[in-house]
């Protein structure tokens, strides 16, 4: 109890400076001479010196901003008009070079910092921050811009960048893989994939079909492509990229909701972005890093990204899996007008108490999460910021969830029920060869808000060639209720976008005791979930892949038999 009042102090101490030092924030406005777009201010700041530059400009206008420092530690953010707290752009992520068209009239910011690690030891920045403005682009931003006029993306010689769904290899999960896009006019060009290996694959489009693509014989597999609806299906072996129309088109938007994570396609300096109503609703983030900006912190990376997942439910409530604990809360978002950025705020969190293993981000993620201000979406990964640049969360999209081996003594329970011969005569009658194990899961199938559990278990007491027993529960308040006994399943569960009756269909690989191996779709009838068609087994399913990871029966859970 000392150990966290401790922590909590000095959290308050850390949030408080870090709040207090930036009261004090020195305006000036910038004045451009008659005739000129551009202004060059060289100046410096010390500590924890703030300066605003304010300039009005209208939407539409292009700026540029750029800022050349003697100090690493100094940047800039740019805030919209009648904005205090939240970035358009920030600099610490970005760089200090940016680049836009403006969207809205009014007075702009751009506020020149310190870091606070180096405002703490009251260190100097001398800088040359230059500013354009350019007048000759007013009323651009609502125009659709043709397709033989295609603005280049700045930076690059493509049209439009951003993320697509894609699987590169057979076994592995869906994911994303960065595109850009070379258009030609009427549908055609080229989109360039980039692997997660940074290897490329070009697939060509013709009056938005695609026909091709950059297909040797060291290939192994040949070129398919279909479409549904406004998306292009192409296969290329064991490869598969899910290409929606706007990408080839342009001058339009398409909304893709593939693989849980509905995203939205946009040209010129736009990447693919979260979209609808409840903007990041219904996507699962995993925790790549906390950058701090007290360089006696520095970064900080879970050793296992996997024990650190959040999951934003459309409803607005959260939950977050911090190691051996877990948080409930709700949450909240805003898109900026250039729906790369935005606000973003925890409500209060409900968590777990467990002491986890050192070293762990639990106690630490769960104070700050008040503290979350504004979001940021580059480059597929979502930014969440602390108010007063108190740090970073750094997550990236989760297309799979790990299994757990955190014992549960009250699932315990329930598989017991299930299986009352489980005995310990049973145990020691084969030596212990009989001794069992298990890892869960749990995922909401039905959309109501409570999770089910899946529950495999491991040993030859429930094992045989043909896999393993799976149980289903539902946990309720009553406690958790079987739903469905499995008796052969293999690993991972593949949970898919379709549903049946309400609830989401589950799909796994069927295989051994002479059996051809091939993935078995199972549907729900109202009660339980029942064996349906067959598909492939060279192409891996659709969907959000649980009970993932290379399953060592040692890493799992021992389930004591009854006495």
């Amino acid at each position: 109890m000392i150990r966290k009042v401790i922590l909590l102090s000095i959290l308050f101490s850390f949030m408080a400076g870090a709040l207090f030092a930036r009261d004090d924030i020195r305006v000036e406005r910038v004045q451009f001479e008659q005739g000129n777009d551009s202004a060059i201010i060289r100046s410096s700041i010390t500590g924890y010196d703030t300066i605003d530059y304010v300039l009005g400009a209208s939407q539409g206008q292009s700026m540029t901003a750029s800022m050349a420092t003697d100090n690493t530690a100094s940047y800039f953010n740019i805030l919209e008009p009648d904005e205090d707290q939240v970035a358009m752009f920030n600099g610490s992520i970005n760089g200090n070079q940016y680049e836009g068209q403006l969207p809205e009239t009014g007075d702009y910011k751009i506020r020149i910092y310190l870091m606070r690690s180096a405002a703490r030891r009251n260190e100097t920045a001398n800088y040359n921050l230059e500013i354009i403005i350019n007048a000759d682009d007013m009323e651009k931003t609502s125009q659709t811009v043709p397709s033989d006029n295609d603005a280049l993306v700045s930076g690059t010689n493509y049209h439009a960048t951003g993320n697509i769904p894609c699987t590169v290899a057979n076994g592995q999960p869906n994911g994303f893989c960065p595109f850009g896009v070379t258009r030609e006019g009427n549908g055609s060009g080229l989109v360039t994939v980039t692997k997660p290996d940074g290897r490329t694959r070009v697939i060509f489009f013709e009056n938005g079909t695609a026909i091709g693509a950059d297909v040797s014989q060291a290939d192994p597999g040949e070129f398919s492509a279909k479409k549904e609806s406004d998306l292009s299906i192409i296969l290329i072996g064991d490869e598969r990229y899910e290409i929606p129309d706007a990408v080839i088109f342009g001058g339009c938007e398409a909304t893709i909701e593939k693989s849980g994570f509905p995203m939205k396609v946009q040209s010129a300096d736009h990447t693919l972005l979260p979209d609808g109503p409840n903007l990041l609703a219904n996507t699962r983030w995993r925790l790549i890093e906390f950058q701090s900006m007290d360089d006696a912190v520095g970064i900080l990376r879970p050793d296992d990204p996997s024990r650190y997942v959040m999951r934003l439910n459309g409803d607005g409530s959260v939950e977050m899996r911090l190691n051996c604990n877990s948080a409930r809360g709700t949450w909240s978002a805003e898109g900026g007008r250039d729906r790369s950025s935005g606000r973003f705020q925890f409500g209060p969190l409900a968590v777990t108490r467990a002491l986890c293993p050192p070293p762990s981000l639990d106690e630490q993620i769960s104070s700050q999460a008040q503290y979350v201000r504004s979001l940021l979406m580059k480059d597929g990964r979502l930014y969440l910021s602390l108010m007063a640049d108190g740090g970073i969360y750094v997550w990236e999209p989760q297309t799979e969830e790990p299994y757990r081996t955190e014992p549960s003594a009250e699932l315990e329970a329930a598989v017991l029920q299930v299986f009352p011969d489980y005995t310990r005569d049973v145990v020691d009658l084969y030596g212990g060869v009989g001794g069992v194990r298990y890892v869960y899961g749990r995922v909401d199938l039905n959309g109501d808000g409570q999770d089910e559990v899946f529950v495999y278990l491991l040993g030859s007491f429930f094992c045989g060639t043909g896999g393993c027993n799976l149980l289903l529960f539902s946990d309720t308040e009553d406690g958790y209720l079987l739903i469905n006994e499995f008796s052969t399943s293999r690993i991972p569960i593949f949970v898919s976008d379709e549903s049946t009756d309400g609830w989401k269909n589950i799909v796994w690989l069927k295989s051994g005791g002479g059996v051809p191996s091939s993935y078995l779709n199972h549907t729900f009838n109202g009660r339980r979930y029942i064996e349906g068609n067959k598909m492939p087994a060279d192409k891996v399913p659709m969907g959000q892949s649980y009970l993932a990871g290379e399953l060592l029966f040692d890493k799992a859970i021992s389930l004591e038999p009854r006495n």
